[in-house]
């Protein structure tokens, strides 16, 4: 009796079922909680849709491609040229369009769109003006350093249409590669 009667004397910090159980609830809606919170920050940040409807984008897709083999056979030479004295100036964009041979096109509808992949509130889109013929050229309010979906569309008066699709990177320095 006499070491039953020492066990109940000891005072301090003891394991009890109800200590145990107010740490693993504890423990399990700290781990919930920070769950809801990733799960909140990632679908605000990028919901993941890319097309308001996949089934639509997949009807169209014989459609680009036939686009596609007609601007290839169209022999049209695009090359974008952009510049910014660092990230977050004003972007200066300029195209030169010739035709198969090298030769100039003049009269174009020119028009370039830059996008983030990941945030729409980004975008810029831009109606560049003939300068020398075949040159192209516009500003644009500037961009934080990242990627961006470049794209060109150029349209002649008679209707021939030329799009191309590039990425492009501004870096912190305002580089374009």
């Amino acid at each position: 009796m006499a070491t039953l009667s020492a066990n109940q004397d000891r005072t301090g910090f003891r394991i009890t079922g109800r200590k145990v159980l107010f740490g693993l609830i504890a423990f399990f809606g700290l781990i919930t909680v920070a769950n809801v919170i990733m799960i909140w920050l990632a679908i605000g940040t990028f919901p993941g849709v890319v097309t308001d409807s996949a089934y639509q984008a997949g009807r169209e897709y014989p459609a680009m491609l036939e686009a596609a083999e007609a601007q290839q056979a169209l022999g049209w030479q695009v090359q974008e040229h952009i510049s910014a004295a660092g990230a977050g100036e004003p972007l200066a964009v300029r195209v030169d369009a010739n035709d198969r041979d090298g030769a100039p096109l003049s009269g174009l509808s020119v028009t370039v769109a830059l996008a983030s992949p990941t945030h729409e509130g980004l975008d810029r889109r831009l109606v560049l003006s003939e300068g020398e013929i075949g040159l192209y050229r516009g500003v644009t309010e500037g961009l934080p350093a990242g990627q961006y979906n470049l794209t060109i569309e150029a349209e002649s008066g008679d209707g021939t249409q030329f799009r191309s699709v590039n990425r492009i990177v501004i870096a912190d320095n305002g580089k374009v590669r």
